[in-house]
């Protein structure tokens, strides 16, 4: 099941600086069961290829890339970007299939170019939009950027 960071910062009860960081990018919070999955003797070693990236699809077909934040969440959920949910269309509480896409022994081939569309000509008129930016994607906020992340 996924839940939004939100609601997870309101389940809580407080500002919690990991789920500010699964606002801003498109990293999701695991429960710490799946670490041990990954850990288990029947898993294949965890001498993996880092980032762990994960393909998150819902039932209706809508699909995304993501990293991990952390394996702190609660059991039975992944806590998502509110973001991530609205473009996936994904309700509290929605069932999805999350698999391990790289990690294990066969990495995400590496990007050598990536185009970046303002939505606005706001951005622009920032003098510094370039440096931030730069730094919003240095910080590994999207751990695999996907076309339809915005």
């Amino acid at each position: 099941k996924v839940m939004s960071a939100s609601a997870y910062l309101n389940r809580i009860g407080r500002e919690h600086d990991v789920g500010q960081q699964i606002e801003a990018g498109n990293r999701f919070l695991l429960p710490p069961s799946v670490l041990a999955t990954l850990s288990s003797n029947e898993a294949p070693s965890l001498s993996r290829n880092f980032p762990l990236v994960f393909y998150l699809e819902s039932f209706e077909g809508a699909s995304t890339f993501g990293g991990v934040a952390g394996f702190t969440g609660p059991e039975g959920y992944a806590v998502l970007p509110t973001r991530v949910m609205r473009s996936m269309r994904l309700t509290e509480d929605a069932t999805v299939m999350l698999k391990l896409k790289a990690g294990n022994g066969q990495p995400l081939p590496v990007a050598t170019l990536i185009k970046l569309e303002p939505h606005s000509s706001e951005f622009y008129k920032d003098p510094h939009a370039k440096k931030s930016l730069e730094g919003l994607l240095a910080c590994l906020l999207y751990t695999s950027p996907s076309p339809r992340d915005s």
